[in-house]
């Protein structure tokens, strides 16, 4: 969808002519800012979960304008003639390459018309949503994991917050015009030119500067007096460049989400095999472990966990256990691992269930030293060692048994089918 060059209203129906229709719209306030750190908002509603990242169905999409004021709160969407019930809001602060630099899904039961606030603060960089123990628990509201309910127009649902009223908000940046905002138990900080003498103006670092001097500050401009806005750090050449984002320098020793500060420099994390992030935290359902290269987030690979309860790579299967749900392949009664191995003595078989390794039962190869466990004895066969019995001239099976009326019989080589 094309951008526009100034912020619009978007509005979309869902559900024409449909009599007992309501409708939403979306605002949103955040103290990222705009057109230096993002250039469009992007919501999506759906009336199921979001089953994955990519955008869905048909989004409102807007452009924004430094002009405009996001701490205050921007409209970005409305939606129309919606059936009542349930949904699922997603707005997403996309760069000027669209990707996603921060995001908060919301979720909403109405039968009415409805307007809602889309609170994206700061404090939610580097949050991992749900926190163990609590899986409900899935947004993040002033730097808590909170239920995907809460808004400003719903407050019961986003707990105590950080705020009640703009003056509990003392942990903000520092800098000589910092605007402090309490929003849905949330704190917003930004500039704010009227806390500036006269003939000066709050620049994006934060400080009051005079009108005439040149813009600085922002990205890919000179720093203000050694400093930068916030999501830029100043460089070696006195330049503000982008940090917090993986493989981009630290800001003041923070990075996003799924990145970790070390030398300085933002450090993938939370991912497969990668680092594990603060507080032993990883993506997928991986679990942080103890490796020869230090903490990393593990799953999938033979005898680790199920990411996301349920995969596992390729050739291996996901099996409840009594660990939970765990990767296993190789041992008997299990698939085989690729390349049809068995590495426990048993046999890869073909079965009506896949490839198993199986041995040491009635007419499946023996076990590791010759062992059969279920009363059928290890003959040498031109298939190699078998479990063997309950036929004619093989010895009886488990409780005596023989095949087709034959009897059980004591003999000088024990007891034989005859």
């Amino acid at each position: 969808m094309a951008r526009r060059n100034a912020l619009f209203l978007f509005s979309i129906a869902l559900s024409a002519g449909c009599a007992n229709s309501a409708g939403l719209t979306v605002d949103v306030r955040t103290d990222y800012l705009a057109t230096e750190e993002f250039g469009a908002v992007r919501t999506e509603i759906s009336p199921t979960p979001f089953a994955s990242d990519a955008p869905f169905g048909t989004p409102a999409e807007v452009a924004v304008a430094p002009a405009f004021d996001f701490l205050s709160g921007a409209r970005v969407a409305e939606f129309r003639e919606l059936p009542p019930g349930a949904y699922w809001v997603r707005v997403s602060l996309l760069s000027d390459t669209g990707s996603v630099i921060a995001q908060r899904t919301t979720t909403l039961q109405f039968t009415s018309t409805f307007s809602m606030t889309s609170v994206i603060s700061r404090s939610c960089e580097g949050a991992l949503c749900p926190p163990n123990g609590s899986p409900r628990l899935t947004a993040c509201n002033g730097g808590v994991c909170v239920d995907p309910g809460c808004t400003p127009e719903t407050p019961e649902l986003c707990g105590a917050g950080e705020c009640a009223r703009d003056a509990d908000c003392t942990s903000g940046p520092p800098g000589d015009c910092v605007r402090a905002v309490c929003e849905g138990n949330a704190c917003l900080y930004g500039g704010d030119d009227a806390l500036c003498g006269r003939a000066e103006h709050c620049s994006v670092a934060l400080l009051c500067v005079p009108d005439a001097q040149p813009s600085c500050g922002r990205r890919d401009e000179p720093c203000c007096g050694g400093t930068c806005g916030a999501g830029s750090v100043c460089s070696a050449t006195g330049v503000c460049v982008s940090c917090g984002r993986p493989n981009e320098a630290c800001c003041d020793g923070a990075c996003n989400a799924g990145a970790t500060c070390a030398s300085n420099a933002c450090r993938p994390c939370g991912g497969r095999e990668e680092p594990c992030c603060s507080g032993s935290a990883c993506r997928d359902g991986a679990l942080c472990a103890d490796t020869s290269s230090g903490q990393r987030c593990q799953c999938g690979a033979r005898s680790q966990i199920c990411c996301n309860g349920t995969t596992c790579d390729t050739g291996i299967l996901c099996i409840g256990t009594g660990f939970g749900p765990l990767c296993l392949c190789g041992t008997r009664g299990t698939p085989c691992c690729p390349g049809r191995a068995c590495d426990d003595g048993s046999t890869c078989l073909d079965t009506g269930y896949g490839p198993l390794c199986l041995c040491g039962t009635r007419d499946t190869p023996c076990c590791a030293g010759r062992v059969c466990d279920d009363g059928s004895l290890c003959l040498d066969t031109g298939f190699g060692p078998l479990c063997l019995c309950g036929t004619s001239g093989r010895p009886c099976c488990a409780g005596r048994a023989c095949d087709g009326g034959l009897s059980c019989n004591d003999t000088g080589f024990g007891p034989i089918c005859q």
